[in-house]
């Protein structure tokens, strides 16, 4: 079925926007923001139809129960919603679990939640990316939440977060890393090599791994997923290497502002170097990187005390409007490439609900 755009099908999002803006008066009450915005979130997410790359493909997985190839966890979900003959229940249980994670992690850690809630909200890889890769989203999440284990050095509950993050996602095993990123020493000299030599390493990558995957006698279904996903989209790579440069730039600024800015700025840098290594295959390269980018929502708030302490409440409103603009962008792009037939659906347009469509 063919869908034409209409600036009303943007109800939903300009009704977060709404309540995000609503709530800049009142930045510093942190833990009423957090409740708030992550009910509008929950709302948002168990209530959609059809809203995410993979929605349809899940849909039909659990009605037929096609469930062999997921990991254990994800595949008690999906068989539990199967018996119970309610798909709907797969995507709010995903859904709950990963807004809740975090919620805790952010109302621990960060001393601006709006903020924070609204770099989670906006940066693709984040919340809308949750509406698609439901198993891979809520293995981020648990490794998001781990952190604070690695912090308090609790090497048991970090390993059974880390492993239940697999049960939901192979590449969940890639968390067993925050541990000692958090806990090893680090400094601007470190976070610069590493980010600079991940470029080299990229090419390197590019120039002699990639052309050896696909000289070789590899599965074809494998070497077809490659070379389709080579080229990677412009906007993405730029807002990271700029807030990658940045944190580093400002690197003694923000430690003074909090010590903890030194592991955040370390494991989002890690981030950045992951995507660039991995870029022979963007869409892993998005996913994985984006489990330790994340940690974005911690640094961002500190933005605001850079340019002017006094003027922190209008300096967070600024950040604010800056990522809500950047999350229409993407929704813009994603417009156009569908008026084009570059791609087949506007994966989050319109927005439907689920019990019109049982």
């Amino acid at each position: 079925m063919n869908y034409k755009f209409s600036f009303i099908d943007l109800w939903p999002y300009l009704i977060i926007s709404m309540v995000f803006l609503l709530c800049i008066p009142y930045v510093k009450r942190n833990k009423s923001n957090s409740i708030l915005i992550f009910y509008m979130l929950l709302v948002f997410t168990i209530f959609r139809y059809n809203v995410g790359w993979d929605y349809e493909m899940y849909v039909q997985d659990i009605k037929y129960n096609n469930l062999d190839r997921y990991e254990i966890l994800s595949k008690l979900i999906f068989s539990f919603t199967y018996h119970i003959g309610f798909y709907p229940a797969a995507f709010i249980i995903f859904g709950f679990l990963i807004l809740f994670l975090t919620k805790k992690i952010i109302d621990q850690y960060s001393v601006n939640t709006l903020l924070s809630w609204a770099i989670f909200y906006s940066y693709p890889q984040f919340f809308f990316a949750s509406l698609s890769t439901l198993r891979q989203s809520l293995a981020g999440a648990l490794i998001f939440y781990s952190y604070k284990f690695c912090v308090e050095k609790k090497i048991v509950p970090f390993l059974i977060s880390i492993g239940l993050a697999s049960m939901f996602h192979s590449s969940g095993l890639l968390g067993i890393i925050l541990y000692p990123l958090v806990n090893m020493k680090s400094g601007k000299t470190l976070n610069i090599v590493l980010f600079a030599s991940s470029f080299f390493i990229s090419e390197m990558v590019q120039n002699f791994v990639f052309p050896l995957i696909a000289s070789q006698n590899f599965n074809e279904q494998v070497k077809f997923y490659i070379e389709m996903n080579s080229k990677a989209p412009t906007l993405l790579p730029i807002i990271i290497y700029t807030i990658c440069i940045f944190n580093i730039f400002f690197y003694k600024k923000l430690i003074d502002l909090n010590p903890a800015n030194k592991n955040y700025i370390f494991i989002t840098t890690v981030g950045g170097a992951l995507y660039n290594i991995l870029l022979f295959e963007p869409n892993s390269a998005l996913r994985i990187s984006s489990f330790f980018l994340i940690f974005w929502v911690f640094i961002f708030p500190y933005y605001g005390f850079l340019i002017n302490k006094k003027v922190y409440k209008l300096n967070s409103a600024i950040l604010v409007l800056l990522w809500f603009a950047i999350s229409y962008s993407f929704l813009t792009i994603y417009i156009i490439n569908y008026g084009n037939k570059i791609i087949e659906k506007i994966s989050f347009l319109p927005y439907k609900f689920w019990f019109n469509n049982l």
